[in-house]
């Protein structure tokens, strides 16, 4: 017998699956664009690769210290990227439902990371990314 959530009704059914469950919550058009943001993520591995000689450096150093940026709580160092990907055109947030929106986003923002050649920038702001949109600072590298 499953017990009840603290603060649930504790009411169970047999009818219906997660996805009908996902869906009557309203949360479809915000997987769909975390799934879009999450296209940048190759871009910036992509772009990382460009930028860091991992003959050079040594790659477990290089995440570490791009994840503790990323993840700071205070006293980071500015992320022009960091920055753009939280303010869509100084709007306080991206409205989900505006598709044409999010599409010149992440357009601009790999845009930003293509033309980016620090490569602390670049990886804290993946870091940023990745975790923002539910993933590991891992899915990065």
């Amino acid at each position: 017998m499953l017990e009840p959530a603290a603060g649930s009704l504790g009411v169970y059914g047999v009818d219906g699956t997660v996805n009908d469950f996902v869906e009557a919550q309203g949360t479809g058009p915000y997987l769909e664009a975390n799934a879009r943001y999450a296209s940048l993520l190759a871009i910036f591995r992509d772009r990382i690769a460009a930028t860091v000689d991992f003959d050079r450096v040594e790659p477990r150093e290089f995440w570490r210290r791009a994840a503790r940026e990323a993840l700071a709580e205070s006293n980071y160092d500015a992320n022009p990227l960091v920055d753009a990907m939280f303010d869509a055109d100084g709007a306080e947030s991206v409205l989900v439902d505006d598709q044409e929106l999010i599409a010149a986003h992440i357009e601009r923002l790999a845009a930003m990371i293509r033309r980016e050649s620090n490569p602390e920038t670049l990886a804290a702001a993946a870091v940023m990314l990745a975790v923002s949109l539910g993933y590991s600072p891992n899915e990065v590298q």
